[in-house]
């Protein structure tokens, strides 16, 4: 077939093809730098006039972002067959950045930083596509493709919505629901007008993807059983937001928080996933400005150098720990330690004064209940009552008359009442007591504990001491390093044959598979943390939450089919992939302590800060709990 440009009617001639789709082909031009998009068929003439007016529409601004038309392309019946646009360099799409096992792949050096500043250039990518008047439409992971240096380029554009200078605008005909708005779930695409809150839903929802390393806003666990996503996003069941318990839907296991990277994201999160109508979605330069502002808020882990996160607790520590996983490769440099720079790095160390010795707190012990002393004496006076009256009694008896008797009698029962009335109030009054002062016990002992536990926590020299340890053990491990590197390797000759079947599984990825799963199922599943034939060996408790029991069925007998294909060879030597894999750990793990012992100075020089610091506030107000606790032991004891 011969093609024209039809600006001017020359030829151009085809090289190699780059990549095939439903719809066309993406060619390579003899002699220019741009490529060639051929279609399969002659488009129809709403599709040509739709593309006669991208071309007029490209502009630097758009080129810089998109894949966009700039000429059309001719066969000799002047029919357009396609169209040349700018050569997209070697790019992956969203999807293998946000999946942290593709990720370890495509961006081997990707870390948090360049995640977040990623996801900047697209939130640009769709600002830019609005300014110009223009709707992307089909929002996916697919039409984001991203480069090593994190910028974005928009690719697919012939599909999106266009409006030209006249204001006819030329819809966008396709669509994935799982990035669909919920007000546009279950409509029919082909004619349908789309604005650019509809876009800045797919947008969050690619957003999410990133920041959250794969997971699906709307998919979780839902309470009642299956909760299909698009089901979900027509229902605006935010599996993360505030009310996403009323709604009946939980998180996975193993997720961050919606405010792990700030108030301000988590709310743009929050607005854009309400219900339609509840609040105006952020537009995209808003996720502009709040990405910039988070990728400068980011700070470099203490433990792992490969873990860049906003002020306060590393939370990929704490998911790594959850989750079994390792998020982020790291930078590897230089070579194994010598000797010297291991005794440099402790002795700057050593050189960190540790805080005084803590003062002796006698630990508050809890005193039996006695009676004061002028109670246990106060049987004294009853039985020097009752003896009176008895003595009283007998001699008035000894007169003989029954009358003095009966006086005697009433004499002794008016004494006994009388001792006995006075017994009945000190006793109370002994009671009343003894609990006001039992009180006053308990408060100060519950006072004075509560200050000797926030003691330990924050002004003891423990917490310098485990710091310390903690930098001891990893200069123990690097000192050992070549020794501890020799027995990973025995175990891995070992293990070959279960470490080959892992490796070999772990290739098995499931949106590349031929399975009758749905673009959902497959979200779903990577929502929580199944992306491979291992993972569905490994997780299969996890499949009935994200799929329906005969989808997680056919993907057991799918993923246990390759694991019984799998052949291993005794005799092979050592796969040089996994040997690689091995160095690899071992390499980031020596990164690890490294920069541990690194930081060891400014961290134990920081905690000797605190605890003085801790010490300064809490010691008055242990001095005061203490002499409180004396006088309420004292009174107690009285």
């Amino acid at each position: 077939m011969i093609l024209r440009r039809a600006s001017d009617g020359t030829r151009i001639r085809l090289g190699r093809m780059l990549g095939r789709g439903g719809e066309g082909a993406v060619h390579e031009v003899v002699g220019d730098t741009r490529v060639a998009k051929i279609y399969h068929k002659v488009p129809a003439p709403a599709k040509v006039e739709k593309l006669r007016v991208m071309a007029r529409a490209a502009t630097p601004a758009l080129l810089r972002v998109a894949a966009w038309p700039v000429e059309l392309l001719e066969d000799d019946a002047r029919r357009v067959r396609g169209f040349l646009m700018a050569r997209v360099a070697a790019r992956e799409n969203a999807h293998e950045l946000y999946s942290p096992k593709s990720r370890r792949k495509a961006f081997p050096l990707a870390d948090f930083r360049f995640v977040v500043h990623a996801a900047a250039n697209i939130a640009r990518a769709f600002a830019r596509m609005h300014a110009e008047g223009h709707v992307i439409g089909d929002v996916n992971h697919g039409n984001a493709l991203i480069g090593l240096d994190a910028t974005v380029v928009l690719i697919d554009c012939d599909s999106f919505q266009v409006r030209d200078s006249a204001g006819r605008v030329f819809t966008c005909d396709v669509g994935v629901p799982l990035f669909t708005a919920p007000e546009l779930q279950g409509m029919a695409f082909r004619g349908l007008k789309r604005m650019a809150r509809h876009d800045t839903f797919g947008l969050a929802v690619l957003l999410f993807h990133l920041l959250f390393q794969g997971r699906h806003p709307y998919a979780g666990v839902f309470a009642q059983g299956e909760m299909p996503i698009e089901r979900a996003i027509a229902e605006s069941r935010f599996a993360y937001g505030p009310s996403a318990a009323q709604r009946g839907m939980s998180p996975p296991p193993a997720t961050l928080p919606l405010d792990a990277f700030g108030a301000r994201i988590a709310g743009l999160f929050e607005s854009t996933f309400a219900p339609p109508g509840e609040t105006p979605r952020p537009a995209a330069v808003e996720w502009v400005e709040a990405l910039a502002e988070l990728e400068r808020e980011l700070v470099a882990c203490t433990s792992s150098p490969a873990h860049f996160h906003p002020r306060g607790e590393c939370c990929w520590c704490t998911v790594e720990r959850q989750a079994g996983l390792r998020l982020f490769g790291v930078r590897i440099t230089g070579e194994e330690p010598t000797a010297g720079v291991l005794d440099s790095l402790w002795n700057a160390i050593k050189a960190v004064h540790a805080p005084p010795v803590d003062p002796l707190f006698e630990t508050a012990r809890k005193l039996p209940r006695k009676f004061p002393r002028w109670a246990r004496l106060s049987s004294l006076p009853r039985m020097l009552f009752g003896t009176a009256g008895v003595i009283t009694a007998l001699g008035l008896a000894s007169l003989g008359s029954p009358e003095t008797f009966a006086l005697a009698v009433f004499g002794c029962v008016a004494v006994y009442g009388v001792q006995r009335f006075w017994r009945e109030r000190r006793w109370r009054a002994l009671l009343l007591r003894n609990a006001h002062r039992g009180r006053n016990l308990a408060n100060a002992q519950w006072q004075w504990k509560r200050l000797v536990e926030a003691w330990n926590r924050e002004c003891s020299t423990a917490v310098f001491n485990e710091k310390l340890e903690k930098l001891k053990r990893a200069r123990e491990e690097l000192a050992s390093w070549a020794s501890m590197r020799q027995r990973k390797l025995r175990t891995l000759r070992r293990e070959m044959a279960s470490r080959s079947r892992e490796f070999f599984l772990e290739g098995k990825r499931i949106d590349r598979a031929n399975l009758s799963l749905r673009r959902e199922d497959i979200a779903a599943l990577a929502s929580f943390g199944i992306e491979t034939a291992a993972d569905v060996l490994r997780e299969y408790r996890k499949l009935m939450h994200a799929i329906s029991s005969a989808s997680a069925h056919e993907l057991q007998a799918w993923a246990a089919g390759h694991s019984r294909s799998f052949v291993f060879d005794k005799n092979a030597p050592t796969d040089p992939e996994l040997a690689a894999q091995v160095e690899a750990q071992l390499a980031e793990r020596r990164q690890e302590l490294l920069t541990i012992l690194r930081n060891g100075p400014e961290v134990l020089e920081m905690v000797r800060m605190q605890i003085e610091s801790g010490r300064t506030r809490l010691e008055p107000e242990m001095k005061m709990a203490w002499a409180e606790l004396q006088a309420a032991r004292e009174a107690a004891s009285e």
